[in-house]
């Protein structure tokens, strides 16, 4: 799916202080990612995340981060400060909990879901089953990447969208 786009960024792509009709007008000559995750909130899922960007980043993606608030009262250390990019990207990375509600996460997070957006589950699972309400998500994402071929399995046997295994990204 990303090899449908030219991911590379020019390094005269400057964003940081540009106005958000400007970086939507830039992001479409653009490629890059945009990545929705608990980056205010202390967990795995967002180490998990924050690894995605600084991937992504290695590689010269520009990349527009999302906060997707959780009900916990949290300090945010060690996250993303202002975590509040726009969904500016052709591709979009969530990195939340299976079968969260993707429209609930863009209400929470106070993001429009623009149209046409290519929208990929990251999803996380620690059982063998998986849970029928998921399905309900396949209407709002494309596909799903799992970490391990173990969690794929899982995910397939409920999911109608492709699962594929994505090994995450390490620190190293």
């Amino acid at each position: 799916v990303l090899g449908e786009y030219d991911l590379r960024v020019p390094s005269s792509l400057a964003m940081a202080h540009t106005p958000p009709w400007r970086v939507l007008a830039r992001a479409e000559a653009v490629a890059g990612i945009n990545v929705l995750g608990y980056f205010s909130y202390d967990s795995g899922l967002r180490t998990a995340a924050l690894h995605t960007i600084r991937a992504a980043e290695q590689v010269g993606l520009a990349v527009s981060a999302r906060d997707v608030p959780v009900d916990v009262r949290v300090i945010n250390e060690g996250g993303l400060p202002r975590a509040l990019g726009l969904e500016c990207h052709p591709v979009s990375l969530l990195h939340l909990v299976p079968g969260e509600s993707t429209q609930h996460a863009y209400e929470r997070a106070g993001l429009w879901r623009r149209p046409g957006v290519y929208r990929i589950g990251l999803w996380y699972w620690e059982l063998e089953e998986g849970e029928p309400a998921w399905r309900r998500q396949a209407d709002f994402l494309d596909e799903i990447w799992c970490p391990s071929t173990f969690i794929a399995d899982c995910v397939r046997r409920v999911m109608r969208v492709p699962v594929m295994t994505m090994r995450p990204g390490i620190e190293a």
